[in-house]
């Protein structure tokens, strides 16, 4: 599950990057399935027990976020406040 859950990372990270507004990329977060599947993944791992994978797997999934964000509103010369 743990590559299953990096691969999927890469792969919303690398449809991220093209996103050029703070307002994309929050409802693409909300409404991509594969993020979603992401969350399915970590909510699994913790019903198995395994929750130091479930955390590295969270973990990823929110500093690619906060990195989306970041090299957006640098761009956009606008407030972080939203994270």
């Amino acid at each position: 599950m743990q590559s299953s859950a990096d691969e999927i990372s890469n792969g919303v990270q690398n449809l991220r990057a093209n996103l050029r507004e703070l307002a994309y990329i929050v409802g693409y977060i909300a409404s991509d399935l594969m993020s979603y599947k992401l969350r399915s993944i970590v909510r699994e791992l913790i019903e198995l027990g395994d929750t130091v994978k479930a955390v590295k797997v969270q973990g990823k999934i929110k500093l690619t976020k906060m990195m989306q964000f970041a090299n957006c509103a640098i761009k956009q010369n606008c407030s972080m406040e939203i994270i």
